[in-house]
């Protein structure tokens, strides 16, 4: 004879094996709403500080079981150094700073501008 008894599940979530109950109570960005079968994890405006392994854990009285995946949070390039004008003598050195961040790292690429008789430039 099958038994009808509803095991009851309940759920955990983890961020980089801290408990998320903990953080959800004082950052309002972040919301577990769970059932008996299932837990969703929302958080709302995601920010660069949010990236890191997120946990689930499942547990009955017979056991647990847990899933972990990252989140990766993609951020614009942003210039830390901007590249400024500059002119030089022929045959003198000049170093051109610039710097940048953002997730991925950006690929910071140099173009060289040529000016013609006309003054313009190519």
């Amino acid at each position: 004879m099958l038994s009808s008894t509803t095991v009851q599940t309940t759920f955990k979530w983890l961020k980089d094996g801290i408990d998320l109950s903990l953080l959800s109570q004082k950052e309002t960005r972040i919301q577990i709403l769970s059932t008996n079968s299932a837990s969703v994890l929302f958080i709302h405006a995601i920010v660069p500080e949010d990236f890191g392994n997120y946990t689930c854990v499942a547990s009955t009285p017979y056991g647990y079981d847990k899933l972990t995946a990252p989140l990766i949070v993609n951020i614009p390039p942003k210039w830390i150094l901007d590249p400024k004008d500059v002119s030089i003598k022929q045959s003198n050195v000049k170093v051109i700073d610039c710097m940048a961040s953002g997730n991925p790292m950006p690929t910071i690429s140099w173009l060289v501008s040529q000016s013609s008789k006309d003054g313009n430039l190519h």
